[in-house]
């Protein structure tokens, strides 16, 4: 029995018992339902599904964490392998490490994270001034360097591991820091290559000659007294005049003559 929408059920009489009357009209009034609906079709019904997968929270490095990653990527005994790991791209960085690393060992260079470690621009940065550290020099600051987390671990931004390279060696350019069409510097010499310059021997200066000391004044002269004068000589008598010449003798005779 079809059933209009627009007629009332319990408005219809049935002549059976009074249970069977009231499953009856139920029965009706269900099909009513169904046939006002349109047809057998049921109305969809639709579930949203939504899938959120949370990412974890990203802990801020603390400051030894950080002075951890600049230890690492100075040390000299370490194998490059490691050191890619302290740097953003650090398995491209060539020459990079070759030329940090010989500059601060040469200059004796170390560095100091200082508090407070702040977070960046996202979850997976964070910020922090560093000192850097020469023998007896005052300390340098550089303020806001940036840090990245990557592959589970805190490592140095390729921009500020390229601004440390040029702080540290002006000279000398690593490639993995060149801009597109940038000509790369020759490499810095090792030191185990690189001849020894013998520094210059400075002459010693000469040295400086104390003035003499004044000498001692001399003891005044003991005055020598006057010598005795000389007895007067004694008069010589004159000689006595010469003997006067005998006479010529008289004329001898003349001698006689020859016989």
């Amino acid at each position: 029995m079809k059933v209009p929408c627009n007629h009332r059920v319990s408005g219809m009489r049935w002549r059976t018992a009074r249970g069977v009357t009231v499953a009856a009209m139920v029965s009706v009034s269900a099909l009513g339902l169904a046939a006002c609906g349109g047809g057998n079709t049921a109305a969809p019904t639709t579930e949203s599904k939504t899938s959120s997968s949370a990412e974890p929270v990203i802990m801020l490095p603390t400051r030894a964490e950080l002075n951890d990653v600049l230890a690492r990527l100075i040390n000299p005994d370490l194998p490059i392998e490691e050191k890619a790991l302290t740097i953003e791209d650090g398995d491209t960085a060539g020459d990079f490490f070759d030329i940090v690393t010989h500059s601060v060992n040469e200059q004796e260079i170390s560095f100091d994270v200082i508090d407070p470690v702040t977070p960046g621009f996202t979850t997976k940065q964070a910020v922090a001034g560093v000192n850097i550290l020469r023998p007896e020099e005052d300390p340098m600051l550089v303020d806001q360097v940036d840090f990245i987390y990557r592959d589970g671990r805190w490592m140095l931004s390729k921009e500020w591991a390229c601004n440390l390279a040029s702080t540290l060696d002006p000279e000398h350019k690593p490639g993995f820091c060149l801009a597109p069409g940038e000509t790369p510097p020759p490499p810095p010499e090792s030191e185990e290559e690189a001849p020894v310059e013998e520094a210059p021997v400075e002459e010693a200066p000469a040295p400086v000659e104390e003035p003499a000391p004044a000498p001692a004044p001399e003891p005044p002269a003991e005055e020598v007294p006057p010598p005795a004068p000389e007895p007067p000589a004694e008069e010589v008598p004159p000689p006595p005049p010469p003997a006067p010449a005998p006479a010529p003798a008289e004329d001898a005779p003349p001698p006689p003559p020859p016989a």
